[in-house]
C-alpha cells in the first residue's frame, strides 16, 4: 500500500513538470509582480464601472487603456501572459490571493478612514454601527470618473464665498465684474472665468478664505447658544 501511495506521488509529480514545461512561454510575459498590481488596478475599474456616470463627453475614453499605459503593456501582452499563469495553478492562485489580499488592506484602509472622519465630524450626535464604516462604498459620487464631480462642491462653494466677499468689500466695481461673469456664460473655462472676475482658484487662497469665514459662523453661532439656557 505505501509503495503504491509512492508511486502515485511520483508520477503525479512527474506529469506536473512535463505539463508545465510543455507550457510555451510568451516573449514578453509579465512579471508575477506586474501582474498582480495589474489585476489589482483593473479589479478597482471594474467595481467602478456600473456606478460611474455615463458623460457623453467621455464616451471615447477607455479607462482600460490607462492601464496599459501605466504599465508599459498591451492588451495581447496581457491576454497571453494570464493565459500562461492559468496553466500553471500554483502560480496563478498565488497571484490572485496576492491580489485579494491587496484589495482587502485598501478595504480595510477606507473603512478606517471614513469611520474616523464621520467620527470627527459627527461625534456622539449620530448613532453609528461597523457597518457605517463601509458606506463610502454605496456612494457613487466617490466613484464617478467623467468630471471629479464630488470636489465641484467645494469649490464652488470656496469660488462664492470669494466672489461674495469681493462684492461686499468692492462696492460697485465687484459687482460689475460679477455681472460680466454672469454675462460670460459658457464662453471660457470656468476656471479662467473666475480669474477673470477676481478669483484665482489655482491657489489655495479661496480655500483658506473660505474655512475662516465658516469658522466666524461657527464662532458666532457659539455665541448665540450660549446666552440659551439649555
Amino acid at each position: 500500500m505505501k509503495q503504491n501511495i509512492i508511486i502515485l506521488l511520483f508520477l503525479t509529480f512527474f506529469c506536473n513538470c512535463l505539463s508545465n514545461n510543455s507550457i510555451k512561454k510568451p516573449e514578453n510575459l509579465i512579471n508575477q509582480e506586474k501582474m498582480e498590481a495589474i489585476l489589482y488596478d483593473l479589479s478597482i475599474i471594474n467595481s467602478i464601472r456600473p456606478s460611474s456616470y455615463k458623460n457623453p463627453n467621455y464616451s471615447d475614453i477607455s479607462l482600460d487603456s490607462y492601464i496599459f499605459l501605466k504599465y508599459g503593456v498591451d492588451s495581447l501582452q496581457l491576454v497571453q501572459s494570464e493565459s500562461y499563469y492559468s496553466k500553471i495553478p500554483k502560480i496563478y492562485l498565488k497571484i490572485y490571493n496576492n491580489v485579494e489580499k491587496r484589495l482587502k488592506k485598501t478595504k480595510d484602509s477606507l473603512n478606517n478612514l471614513y469611520a474616523s472622519i464621520f467620527d470627527k465630524y459627527y461625534g456622539n450626535a449620530v448613532y453609528t454601527d461597523s457597518l457605517n464604516a463601509s458606506e463610502w462604498s454605496r456612494i457613487p459620487h466617490f466613484l464617478r470618473t467623467d468630471n471629479f464631480y464630488v470636489y465641484q462642491y467645494a469649490t464652488s462653494f470656496a469660488a462664492a464665498t470669494a466672489l461674495a466677499k469681493n462684492i461686499l468689500q468692492g462696492g460697485e466695481e465687484a459687482r460689475e465684474t460679477f455681472l460680466n461673469l454672469l454675462k460670460a456664460g459658457n464662453s471660457d473655462y470656468p476656471i479662467e472665468l473666475l480669474n477673470k472676475a477676481g478669483v484665482d482658484m489655482t491657489t489655495s487662497q479661496p480655500i483658506y478664505d473660505t474655512i475662516e469665514t465658516f469658522s466666524s459662523l461657527v464662532d458666532e453661532l457659539e455665541n448665540i447658544l450660549s446666552t440659551f439656557e439649555l
